[in-house]
């Protein structure tokens, strides 16, 4: 189930592609309901993008933690963004979409050289604030998430 519908408009000058967002937050809970392909357990750690400026880090240096957590730019190669996940694309390939509780929901755009099987990387953002949901996320081990479309 693809959460975009699109509508084509023909002009004089060509086609124009029209497209509505639907994100999952706008459904009623039973068409929510509707959508889940699996659940799957999964081990969950969070990371974030470093700053140069920043006053503390994770791993003590800038440099460190650019080495533990990446430059911000994902397998996919986009930018990392709060919403995006790395993960193991034989479990979940790219652009799989997930629920995940207590971060809503996000979809893979990374791979990480350390995540394997049924374990999941959430970007928490970059920075100070980044670093500090980071923590407080922490690791959390064996949480249900649902699988609401398959990547490719």
């Amino acid at each position: 189930m693809r959460f975009c519908y699109t509508y084509f408009k023909r002009l004089a000058a060509g086609s124009t592609l029209f497209c509505i967002l639907i994100f999952p937050s706008q459904l009623s809970n039973s068409m929510y309901r509707l959508m889940t392909v699996k659940r799957v357990t999964a081990d969950i750690t969070a990371y974030y993008k470093p700053l140069p400026d920043q006053k503390s880090f994770f791993a003590g240096s800038y440099r460190r933690d650019i080495r533990m957590n990446g430059t911000g730019e994902t397998f996919s190669g986009d930018e990392a963004r709060v919403g995006h996940i790395a993960a193991d694309l034989d479990v979940f390939p790219l652009g799989t979409m997930l629920r995940i509780p207590g971060y809503g929901f996000a979809i893979v755009k990374d791979k990480g050289s350390l995540i394997r099987d049924n374990r999941i990387d959430l970007f928490m953002g970059e920075g100070s604030y980044g670093l500090k949901k980071s923590i407080e996320w922490g690791r959390k081990n064996e949480v249900v998430v649902e699988v609401l479309e398959r990547g490719c």
